[in-house]
């Protein structure tokens, strides 16, 4: 037997070991080692839970003992929160529950109601009681407009925001400031997130360091890693690269995209956010209802000279057909009947050697389903 044997001395040092080894550098800041380590880490099975438990904070008093602490000890002097909310009053206290669970929370939180007609009174009520929130209530004008109002009455240096049915995990504000303090000059900073498909079942979504030869507007557009409630801005670019409040569509892509012509990126290698698509939002309702305005939006955007001078042509393309190959994707696994003839149709949206590769291998994936 193995544990009665002498070798079992050796053997159980080096397995410790190495679990410690994988750990540590799964963690690491460094973007190659936290890449390839968490990806080993989870081939072990000593991934992270599936499911994060945040502390509910529904006592009036505890709410004011918690913040008037955070004021004095634990906030941010140099971070604010910008939230909109539209008819998810629920939500909305479940996300600022997220912030007040911080271990560094935000110096101020600035709450747009984006004329909502569902009742926020219990919501506002609570609300109230937070010595460092600022609640507005405009008439309904689009997320562009509440996130701008917000950013006018923020104070401090950055700003970062989330959406009411988003949330974060403890750790969001402290690995911003830790990412922000790194950095020589303003920059936009941002960590990586879960997406919460089943409530409670969070999947890691993608965490993939800038290639050398893409500028960080290439990166972006093909990968689609750095979304609202994950990213910091400086205050100071949100004001001069303000949300296109004209547009419904990919608002945050512009505004990031123009940001970036300017201002250096900065990604944080861990995952602090939950979006949550558990319900019907502009993100996860069936890709045909949408792709075509997004695809419309993206070849809009690429036209604006700040952005098409940082994101070359086969870039461009591969973004463009990226909503082509989500897609045939949906097609393959809910209608697989229908894949054939849309695979044939979308041929002549194939620009680069990118797309018609993407193309071929969604036609190979169709028969290996078989």
């Amino acid at each position: 037997m193995l544990f009665n044997s002498p070798e079992i001395l050796v053997f159980l040092p080096i397995v410790f070991g190495f679990y410690w080894f994988v750990i540590q550098f799964s963690q690491s800041a460094n973007p190659p080692s936290a890449r390839y380590f968490y990806c080993l880490r989870g081939a072990v099975g000593l991934g992270l839970p599936h499911t994060y438990i945040l502390k509910p904070i529904t006592n009036n008093s505890e709410i004011r003992e918690t913040m008037e602490t955070a004021r004095h000890n634990q906030s941010s002097e140099i971070i604010s929160l910008v939230v909109t909310t539209f008819n998810r009053p629920a939500k909305l206290k479940r996300m600022l529950s997220s912030a007040l669970n911080q271990t560094r929370h935000p110096y101020e939180i600035i709450v747009v109601n984006d004329g909502s007609t569902d009742d926020y009174n219990e919501v506002k009520s609570w609300a109230s009681t937070l010595p460092t929130l600022i609640w507005i209530d405009q008439e309904n004008g689009g997320v562009s407009t509440a996130r701008n109002k917000g950013i006018q009455q923020v104070t401090t240096l950055y700003t970062c925001f989330c959406d009411d049915d988003d949330y974060w995990l403890p750790n969001h504000i402290a690995s911003l400031e830790h990412g922000i303090a790194k950095v020589k000059n303003p920059a936009i900073v941002h960590t990586y997130r879960f997406d919460e498909y089943l409530k409670g079942e969070l999947r890691p979504a993608l965490m993939t360091p800038k290639p050398a030869q893409m500028t960080w507007q290439e990166h972006y557009v093909t990968s689609g890693e750095m979304v609202i409630c994950s990213t910091c801005m400086p205050t100071v670019a949100l004001r001069e690269y303000p949300f296109p409040e004209s547009e419904k569509f990919a608002e945050d892509h512009e505004q990031r995209l123009r940001a970036m012509s300017k201002y250096d990126v900065h990604p944080v290698f861990q995952r602090t956010s939950v979006v949550d698509r558990t319900a019907e939002t502009a993100t996860n309702k069936s890709v045909f209802l949408i792709s075509n305005e997004y695809r419309r939006r993206f070849q809009a955007i690429f036209v604006v000279p700040e952005i098409r001078n940082s994101i070359r042509r086969q870039y461009r393309h591969q973004a463009l057909f990226r909503w082509t190959s989500l897609e045939l994707s949906e097609l393959r696994q809910n209608r697989r009947d229908a894949f054939p003839t849309h695979w044939l149709r979308v041929f002549p949206r194939v620009r680069s050697i990118s797309n018609l590769k993407t193309w071929l291998l969604h036609c190979w994936w169709y028969f290996k389903q078989d």
